[in-house]
């Protein structure tokens, strides 16, 4: 079996990455985080699949190896088996329901099934973990024993029977679960010594449960002692009882006798003190509407007739403003001058409106300035205009008289004199608007008309060669020629003329009848606005005018009332003429209120109190009238009304009584005993009862108990039987266990003896090849190494990592031979030189470039001293 090429689509922290394998050694010298140990773990992700996802991500190669930047999972393997190439693709999900796996050849492009899912296990005859422990050798070195069921199965020679070999620590690891659920290897967690214990408790709960018979038999004892004592009590109760009764009886009528003549007395009081406060008001007592008066009098007697704060404040400000506001203004006034006011906001709205804007004034500067040399008249216009229309029916005239001649002769030199023109034309023209642009309309002006003439002149100078041509080319008659020269000569005057009268108004880039419009738009724009700003000027006139007759009517009506009057404010001055003068109405009638109240108060004042006087004479002896005396007759009002409350409910109770106890009332009060010591002494004998009667409940209860825990002893004596029985059966188990375990080790012994020696001498070779010295060393069935130092076998954990190192890589190789002695399988090996120092890592690369001579070998290296 060889590898040829993977290919990782998305693996950690590697995507979209090729690499070929050499038949030999094939060295992958990266940087640390390039992804050596991906790679690595990718192939046997190839080989294997991916396990079931772990906890932690140090294990969970799902997890870990999931791509760092999304996308597909996994990737493909190109291989050859037996002369035949095949290419195995996998992909990765997060779980392994989620995994596939494709098998193709190469030289048919089908799919094949020459191997399955299972393409480590089928190639190599191992399974992963004994991969990740022969021909893998990782960075996270394995430093305990390398072998395993499928590592021995193949070493025996029992491929085809590994299930069974296998099966063999499964078996051995079943046998000490069982054995340690019996007999613990260590403590006493086992079945057989929970029910060693189990019995002591079982034993100890017999003793004490046999012990409770003697407890039994004393609560028996003293259950028949507290009945006897309970029947003797409870007849001296019954006795105690019946002389109760007799005594309650007589009791009860003198009680009745007691309770009359305290009603009866009760009775007489009430009616004593009814009688005396009816002494106290012969013509009898007031009503409830006479005492309601009576307080309607206090209240008006007791109101204050000072002036309030707010009265003085009302008084003050009437005294301050009656020179103003005695006699005006009236609301009709404050009206009018207000319509005036909104009147006089109008007009400055109407004069902000009808002015001249500053924009407009902006154009008309603007246009002044372009007729700085003076308005043309419309005549100008029209002659300027007449001149152009001449100029070009003339020039139409010419083209008609030179299109008429015969076809033209080839021309001769033509002159560039008239281009230049233009140029310089077009040029002063530019030169002419920044000019205006900047500020400076005088020398612009003179630009634009010395441009202006340029491009007139190099028009000219261009028609007449065109004409001079065609004359030229064509047998013109004498009388033509000189016609075209005569009318071409008047349209040259015609064009200056009216050039020059233009080029007084800079007209700019336009052609001569453009420039004529455009100076005739401005000429009328100019005398639109100047009109525009004379209907302006007299309209704002106007309405200054009205504005400053209103403004003074205004200001002359509020001169009457306030001082230091604003024309600027004559609405907020306005409101605040008419506020001061609601204020002193407003304060002038809550004076004129007060007065009338004062007046009628007086009034009152004089009723209340020969009320009040009427009132006292009613009561002997006769109170001095105020609010005191008022209360107290209202008081004694209520107590007369609730005294004769008190006395019909009292003669109904005594009439009820009465009524009620006839017989009781018949006799005469008797002597008896003391009722309440007979109900001490009986209260003190039931108390003694039912302590007796919670004794013997108690008692009984603890018998109830006692009978329960003694019915249990039959069925712990049975526990005690069936746990022994339980124990005895465990410790022969135990025994037949430990038979079968050791009979076990012995045959797998037996079965190592076979290739220990062939794995022992090639790790000899290899160690001798790489440190360059004999030594000893033993391989147990294992295969964990010891050296010998010092006469005695030493663990690799005596030595020094690099040691360590070099003995694991010698290990594997002797494996990997024992294991592949036909098809040598890919040796990968994860940078394992880097705790050697150079003397051994020199060595340790000769040997890999020896091995690669019959192995293929991939060498992952992030130093390059270890990579030559």
């Amino acid at each position: 079996m060889r590898l040829i090429r993977c290919y990782i689509e998305n693996f950690g922290c590697l995507s979209q990455y090729t690499l070929d394998f050499a038949p030999g050694l094939t060295v992958l010298h990266q940087p640390n985080g390039f992804g050596k140990t991906t790679l690595a773990a990718f192939l046997c992700a190839m080989l294997y699949g991916l396990g079931k996802s772990g906890r932690t991500i140090s294990k969970n190669d799902r997890k870990k190896y999931a791509p760092w930047q999304g996308g597909a999972y996994g990737g493909n393997l190109v291989f050859e088996h037996n002369g035949v190439q095949y290419r195995a693709e996998r992909t990765f999900g997060a779980a392994p329901r989620q995994d596939t796996f494709a098998l193709y050849r190469l030289d048919t492009g089908a799919k094949s099934d020459a191997f399955s899912e299972n393409l480590g296990v089928e190639l190599f005859g191992l399974d992963a973990e004994s991969f990740a422990r022969s021909t893998w050798l990782a960075q996270d070195k394995i430093t305990g024993p390398l072998a395993t069921d499928s590592i021995r199965a193949k070493l025996s020679d029992l491929v085809e029977d590994t299930g069974d070999v296998n099966r063999f620590e499964e078996a051995t690891k079943r046998l000490r679960e069982m054995r340690s659920k019996l007999v613990a290897y260590r403590g006493s967690t086992g079945r057989a010594d929970r029910i060693g214990q189990q019995l002591l408790e079982l034993q100890t709960r017999l003793d004490g449960l046999h012990g409770l018979r003697g407890q039994l038999e004393a609560l028996d004892r003293q259950l028949a002692e507290g009945a006897q004592r309970q029947a003797q009590q409870q007849a001296e109760r019954e006795q105690l009882r019946t002389r109760i009764r007799a005594a309650s009886e007589a009791s009860a009528r003198l009680a009745a006798h007691k309770q009359k003549q305290q009603l009866e007395t009760e009775r007489d009081t009430l009616r004593g003190d009814l009688e005396a406060l009816h002494r106290m008001y012969p013509d009898g007592m007031p009503g409830e509407e006479q005492l309601r008066q009576a307080d309607a009098a206090l209240a008006v007697l007791a109101r204050p007739e000072d002036i309030s704060p707010a009265v003085e404040k009302a008084a003050a400000l009437v005294q301050a403003g009656q020179a103003r506001f005695a006699h005006g203004p009236s609301d009709e006034e404050l009206d009018t001058c207000r319509r005036e006011c909104r009147t006089v906001q109008q007009l400055e709205m109407e004069l902000e409106a009808a002015s001249f804007s500053a924009q407009q004034a902006g154009r008309l500067n603007q246009l002044e300035t372009f007729f700085a040399s003076g308005v043309p008249s419309e005549q100008d216009l029209d002659r300027c205009r007449d001149q152009l229309a001449q100029a070009a029916r003339l020039r139409r005239e010419n083209s008609r008289l030179a299109v008429s001649a015969p076809a033209a002769a080839p021309a001769g030199k033509k002159s560039r004199a008239w281009i230049a023109l233009v140029a310089a034309g077009i040029l002063l023209l530019a030169v002419g608007a920044g000019m205006l642009g900047a500020g400076q309309p005088a020398v612009g002006g003179g630009a634009l008309g010395v441009g202006l003439l340029a491009l007139m002149l190099g028009g000219y100078l261009s028609l007449r060669q065109t004409l001079t041509r065609q004359m030229q080319a064509a047998p013109f008659s004498e009388e033509n020629r000189q016609e075209i020269q005569r009318n071409e000569q008047q349209a040259d005057r015609l064009e200056q003329q009216a050039a020059g009268f233009l080029s007084a108004f800079a007209a700019g880039e336009r052609a001569p009848a453009q420039a004529l419009e455009f100076v005739q738009q401005q000429r009328g724009q100019l005398l639109e606005l100047r009109q525009l700003r004379q209907r302006a000027q007299q309209q704002t006139e106007t309405l200054r005018r009205r504005r400053d007759e209103l403004t003074g009517q205004i200001g002359a009506f509020l001169s009457g009332y306030l001082e230091d009057v604003s024309p600027a404010h004559l609405a907020e001055q306005l409101d605040t003429l008419r506020r001061q003068r609601d204020e002193y109405r407003q304060a002038a009638a809550l004076v004129r209120e007060w007065e009338q109240g004062r007046r009628e108060h007086s009034e009152q004042k004089q009723a209340a109190e020969q009320a009040l006087r009427r009132l006292m004479e009613l009561r002997t002896p006769s109170l001095s009238p105020g609010r005191d005396a008022v209360q107290t007759m209202r008081n004694e009002c209520a107590r007369r009304e609730d005294l004769l409350l008190r006395c019909r409910r009292a003669e109904q109770q005594l009439e009820q009584f009465v009524g009620q106890n006839r017989a009781l009332l018949a006799e005469a009060a008797p002597d008896s005993e003391d009722l309440d010591s007979l109900r001490q002494q009986e209260k003190a004998l039931t108390e003694l009862l039912d302590q007796l009667g919670r004794g013997m409940a108690d008692a009984q209860s603890r018998r109830k108990a006692l009978l329960e825990k003694l019915d249990q002893i039959p069925l712990v004596e049975d526990e005690i039987d069936r746990q022994t029985r339980q124990r005895d059966a465990d410790r022969a188990n135990v025994r037949t266990l430990d038979s079968t375990m050791a009979f076990l080790e012995k045959a797998r012994e037996r079965l190592a003896v076979g290739y220990l020696g062939k794995v022992q001498r090639g790790f000899e070779k290899y160690l001798r090849m790489v440190t360059g010295e004999e030594d000893s060393v033993f391989v147990d069935s294992e295969l964990s190494v010891q050296l010998e130092r010092g006469g005695q076998g030493r663990e690799l954990a005596y030595f020094s990592a690099g040691y360590v190192d070099m003995v694991q890589l010698c290990m594997r190789l002797a494996l990997v031979d024992a294991l592949f002695e036909q098809a040598q399988p890919l040796l990968i090996l994860d940078d394992p030189f880097v705790n050697l120092d150079d003397a051994h890592t020199r060595r340790a690369l000769e040997l890999l470039h020896r091995l690669s001579a019959d192995h293929q070998i991939l060498y992952l290296v992030c130093n390059s001293s270890r990579a030559e």
